[in-house]
């Protein structure tokens, strides 16, 4: 960790992906916001095949899971005094979400990528939360991201976001491009620069 960071960027990869896979993120972010740090972390399982998850997909109880792997990356980040962004692709969308709706760390604001957030039944905190998300998504539909607008819509959360059209499952180059005029808005806001 740098000495004088702001803070630091966590990332949070897809099932069956690691650490790696959205390392691109942060090389394209440190062009932008040079005084933060970066990290990217493995999912606490392992898969058979490669890569590790957040959340078993057949499960019957995402949010139980969700939980789980909450509270493993909360233990690795209770004593850090410094801001907190999460951005998570799909399962890590769906655990950056309930990070900053749902966790007690310094959280100044969550990018999801194609995910959403489940509620629980306790009130969420007012952590921006902004979500991208593909009209042509098969894997997470489109719906979850209406209904997590419609969540935050109604509990007056600064849930936001933006629909894209005909992206599939993934990161392209305007989910990438929104989520760094989103990042910029946030670093620049008071509550990220004090």
């Amino acid at each position: 960790m740098q000495e004088n960071e702001v803070g630091t960027i966590v990332l949070l990869h897809g099932y069956g992906a690691d650490a790696e896979n959205l390392r691109f993120l942060a090389d394209e972010w440190k062009q932008y916001f040079k005084d933060w740090n970066y990290i990217s972390i493995d999912g606490p399982t392992a898969i058979a095949y490669g890569g590790y998850s957040w959340f078993d997909l057949g499960g019957e109880n995402w949010l139980k899971d969700i939980i789980q792997s909450a509270e493993y990356i909360t233990d690795q980040f209770k004593d850090y005094k410094k801001k907190l962004i999460f951005a998570g692709f799909s399962q890590g969308a769906f655990l950056s979400a309930h990070l900053g709706a749902y966790s007690n760390l310094n959280i100044c604001g969550c990018i999801c990528f194609s995910g959403g957030l489940i509620p629980m039944q306790k009130p969420a905190h007012k952590t921006p939360l902004y979500f991208i998300h593909g009209t042509a998504d098969q894997v997470i539909l489109p719906e979850w991201f209406e209904q997590t607008l419609q969540f935050g819509n109604d509990r007056n959360l600064p849930i936001t976001g933006t629909l894209i059209d005909e992206m599939d499952h993934e990161i392209n180059e305007t989910a990438l491009a929104r989520a760094t005029m989103q990042l910029q808005k946030w670093i620049k806001s008071d509550n990220l620069i004090q």
